[in-house]
């Protein structure tokens, strides 16, 4: 009996220094003390502190906070939830896509332009991302992610609406791209007729120059409103 523990203590011990140098030549005798020597060499202070530097590098306060905030919001109110500085992260990233995509370059091109790490791209916007072949990642042709976009719609004025998927987020950005030039006196009034009866997310979007003109008066006019609305600062 004395010797079998004795066997035992020296397996255990040579198990455990050998784990230290990512070898283990009991596996198949003694898994468990392979396993309780893998264990004990987690460096489990370097995984935290990696873990709360990309919460802060995604706009979050620790990465206890990032697991409470919705990742990939599915309504409007959702976006109340995220902080601030999260907010512009997901702002940041979807802009890295919008980016590639209108000019035909890879994604690693657009952030290092924008100045946005790509692991903030691939976390924000993962069903933008598409695989990586030869070191260059290429959006995929379009998303299904939320967006909000800024729109003047008719009966309503500003506001704005939240929209689901790329293709109507561009199409939202062109409408106010319009509004907005014509409040300033950059857009004509043809320009204003191509979006007529135009709907995004169900409102049609307003072009009546008089109601444009007259909500383009800067005493009555801030973007910043109907946002704080939204998301409740």
């Amino acid at each position: 009996m004395q010797t079998a523990l004795q066997e035992v203590g020296s397996q255990t011990s040579l198990a455990t220094e050998e784990g230290r140098i990512g070898r283990c030549p009991t596996l198949f005798a003694s898994p468990p003390h392979c396993a309780f020597s893998l264990v004990m060499e987690r460096d489990y202070r370097r995984e935290y502190e990696e873990r709360n530097r990309r919460a802060h590098e995604r706009g979050f306060a620790s990465y206890w906070k990032q697991r409470l905030a919705p990742r990939l919001p599915r309504r409007p109110a959702d976006f109340g939830r995220l902080p601030e500085e999260a907010r512009e992260s997901r702002s940041a990233a979807l802009g890295v896509v919008s980016r590639a995509r209108d000019t035909g370059s890879s994604l690693e091109e657009a952030a290092r332009e924008l100045r946005v790490p790509m692991s903030v791209v691939r976390w924000w916007a993962p069903d933008a991302v598409g695989p990586t072949r030869h070191g260059r990642t290429f959006p995929t042709p379009a998303d299904r992610l939320l967006r909000l976009r800024p729109v003047v719609v008719r009966g309503k004025g500003l506001v704005f609406l939240p929209v689901r998927g790329s293709r109507q987020a561009d199409l939202a950005r062109a409408v106010w791209d319009v509004q907005w030039r014509f409040m300033h006196g950059e857009a004509s009034v043809d320009e204003l007729a191509r979006v007529r009866d135009v709907r995004i997310a169900g409102e049609v979007v307003e072009t009546d120059p008089d109601e444009l003109e007259r909500l383009g008066d800067s005493r009555r006019f801030d973007p910043d409103d109907p946002y704080r609305e939204i998301i409740g600062d």
